[in-house]
């Protein structure tokens, strides 16, 4: 079963050549790589003859934000060559073994329609390479009174027991930092060309693909021998996250729920009314 994993970076020297260095000794000659570099980040230099895999990188000349990045990837790679696609975030790493058990999965489940598979995923430090006591995420949810979509069991306690980690499945919507996608899903939901709808550019991008793919009947997973670890970019202090960004945010909570969830619409105006005329004092 062949896979192409896509990697979408920008400014990540601090985490880039870890995620790499996992993921390229599983990979196999039937595979690829993309990394498309936004911008900022130095990228290693790989020589051919010691990869197992190809590897096409490709700097931008402008930031493309993640969907722009991720629909570009799949076309360089030429998506449609392979069995699945496997969307990595560059703070993403994949324990050993990782793309075996996906495989397999895959494998034993073939006449089950599958759209995105996924695993749980928890804190990773990247300056001391190693795991933390806790979740990262566990799929997405929604609020039904608020109507905010949230990383479900994120910051919760993990003790490293995987059988114990309260899982939903399916969950509202899979986090797009690890997304595994066969091929005929992919075919299914692209509009125009473009798996992602660029005008998210980034936030809520991952809800609106996990949304399109359940109205297509599609299934989402979340498995628990697909555990990996996710050194998440988002400050977990709002007040530090540069004010644009949560603005970004808050304009595609309108956009998410205009396309897949109108009922939530007028909770998300009030969520941008918010953010665009208090937060930003």
């Amino acid at each position: 079963m062949s896979i192409l994993v896509v990697v979408v970076t920008y400014h990540s020297n601090r985490v880039i050549t870890q995620t790499l260095n996992a993921v390229f000794k599983q990979l196999s000659a039937q595979d690829s790589l993309v990394l498309v570099n936004n911008g900022g980040t130095d990228i290693p230099n790989y020589a051919a003859d010691t990869l197992a895999c190809r590897f096409i990188h490709h700097d931008s000349p402008k930031n493309l934000g993640f969907c722009g990045g991720n629909n570009l990837g799949l076309t360089l790679g030429n998506w449609q060559h392979f069995d699945a696609v496997l969307l990595l975030n560059p703070d993403l790493i994949l324990p050993d073994g990782w793309l075996m058990r996906a495989r397999d999965y895959l494998r034993q489940h073939q006449q089950q329609r599958i759209g995105i598979l996924s695993g749980p995923l928890i804190s990773y430090d990247f300056e001391h390479k190693r795991p933390l006591p806790r979740i990262d995420s566990l799929g997405i949810g929604v609020g039904r009174i608020a109507g905010l979509w949230q990383d479900m069991g994120q910051g919760q306690p993990f003790n490293g027991d995987v059988d114990s980690l309260p899982l939903i499945n399916p969950p509202e919507a899979i986090c797009g930092a690890l997304m595994l996608i066969p091929q005929a899903a992919i075919k299914a939901v692209m509009v125009n060309g473009q798996l992602f709808d660029e005008r998210f550019s980034s936030y809520k991008e991952d809800i609106d693909l996990s949304l399109r793919m359940s109205a297509a009947n599609f299934s989402l997973i979340i498995e628990k021998s697909l555990l990996a670890y996710h050194g998440r970019g988002w400050n977990a202090d709002r007040r530090a996250v540069p004010y644009h960004l949560r603005l970004q945010s808050a304009r595609n909570d309108i956009l998410l729920h205009w396309k897949n969830r109108k009922r939530y619409l007028f909770l998300s105006l009030i969520k941008w009314c918010y953010v665009r005329f208090i937060e930003k004092k």
